[in-house]
């Protein structure tokens, strides 16, 4: 049996008497929204595989109402651009993003991929944005100072000075970097492919909540997005501190700059991804899922970048 989307509310009507669903019309697939299982002639709306508690109406309302009012999926054939700025402008805020997402929607594969790679242009013009932002206060800063007094002015140029030294070096990075930088979005790509395979394998080992790989994706997509939007800009701010300590001869903050942006690499999607397994998927322990599985992810990443630039180099 397939399952049949209802049309109407009188459609809905017919399948429930008030709460309860009349088994005797039913006479196609209903399948759980997290896990997948046939929930037709249960008695409790409870999932006896994942152990999902809904409501009966969510579930047959669901398979009606197949389009949202601002995510990507449903809305890239008529404003792609358009969609999917809004829907990772609003992913910012996971919490409030995803009480607005059910998890009795229809999910399509195809859009959810898409989205999840565009997380690395994402990343890249975060970052490029970031440094073009740097350099326009520093051109700000700059001639607001120069108007005032000499001295006034030199107290204040040397951080300036290093800010937009490495803004400007930021900016410049694909001429700078050539490879490099190619092998710089192959990380990225790597860490969100990474982390989303890495949720795919462990979403049976958590709770005995076997979630469809489907709803793994959507939460990966979702959350990466907005995730490596907010640590672009976190590791380019990590990078001016690191910058300006080196300058005022601490060499040691270069060190810490890289420990604290490599940290941030792995707690903030970490945290991205533990609010959807939480608010959307309804899963146990989902902080200790997300931080696992970026902080492996991450792990990999990193593993792969060093052999990649050991290898270039000639070193075996």
């Amino acid at each position: 049996m397939q399952p049949v989307a209802p049309e109407t509310d009188a459609d809905i009507e017919h399948w429930l008497d008030g709460d309860q669903p009349k088994w005797d019309a039913v006479d196609f697939e209903l399948p759980c929204s997290r896990c997948g299982y046939d929930l037709r002639m249960l008695t409790l709306p409870r999932c006896p595989e994942c152990g999902l508690q809904f409501a009966w109406r969510d579930i047959f309302e669901a398979r009606r109402r197949r389009r949202h009012e601002f995510l990507f999926e449903y809305c890239w054939r008529d404003r792609p651009i358009r969609s999917w700025l809004l829907t990772a402008f609003r992913g910012l805020r996971p919490r409030r993003f995803w009480e607005r997402i059910s998890i009795h929607e229809h999910v399509r594969k195809g859009p959810l991929l898409f989205f999840l790679v565009s997380a690395v242009p994402a990343f890249l013009l975060t970052m490029h944005a970031m440094a073009g932002l740097a350099l326009l206060v520093f051109w700000l800063l700059d001639r607001t100072l120069s108007a005032r007094a000499t001295g006034y002015f030199g107290t204040y140029v040397s951080p300036l000075a290093v800010l937009a030294q490495y803004a400007r070096a930021v900016a410049t990075l694909p001429v700078i970097a050539g490879l490099n930088y190619v092998c710089l979005a192959g990380a990225v790509l790597l860490d969100v492919v990474a982390a989303t395979a890495l949720l795919a394998s462990l979403r049976q080992t958590l709770g005995r909540c076997r979630v469809r790989p489907v709803q793994v994706l959507r939460v990966a997509a979702y959350a990466t997005v907005p995730a490596v939007a907010v640590t672009a800009v976190a590791v380019f701010l990590c990078g001016v501190g690191a910058a300006c300590l080196l300058a005022y001869g601490m060499p040691l903050g270069v060190a810490l700059g890289n420990v604290l942006a490599f940290g941030l690499c792995v707690t903030i999607p970490g945290a991205y991804l533990g609010t959807g397994l939480r608010r959307y998927l309804q899963l146990p322990r989902p902080w200790l899922l997300g931080l696992t599985a970026s902080a492996v992810a991450m792990l990999l990443t990193f593993t792969a970048v060093m052999f990649t630039i050991v290898l270039l180099a000639g070193g075996w």
